[in-house]
């Protein structure tokens, strides 16, 4: 019995879905632009507790994260190691959804207590 608990374990983790995160700046706006999507940029950095609990309690929902798989090339940027680019970003976690021409469309900046709602915000951008 407890083989067959493991087994369904392992099947259901290997099925998990996970947003599909861009390998750089240039590449989310190139794939962007070629599959008419727009982009989610989430500015983090290590040791965002928030940004630990995104991961946990929102980007582990099958439905946002097909929604945000269908709707945008989402790229994560680390602002102590790598530009932001230009865009204001005070604290983590930060997102801003852009047009492929840079546009940007919308902003959101997550402070705790906010994360019941990110989804509710992320869905009035598009």
């Amino acid at each position: 019995m407890r083989f067959i608990f493991i087994l369904f374990f392992l099947f259901s983790s290997l099925n998990a879905v996970e947003i599909e995160w861009a390998d750089d700046y240039r590449s989310a706006l190139k794939t962007a632009k070629k599959e008419h999507k727009d982009v989610m940029m989430m500015f983090s950095k290590e040791n965002c507790q928030i940004c630990e609990d995104l991961t946990e309690k929102v980007f582990s929902d099958e439905a946002f994260v097909n929604y945000i798989n269908k709707n945008y090339i989402s790229l994560e940027i680390d602002i102590e190691y790598d530009s932001r680019r230009g865009y204001k970003v005070y604290s983590t976690p930060t997102f801003y959804f852009v047009t492929p021409p840079k546009d940007v469309l919308g902003r959101i900046v997550v402070e705790r207590g906010d994360i019941d709602s990110f989804v509710e915000n992320v869905k009035a951008i598009k």
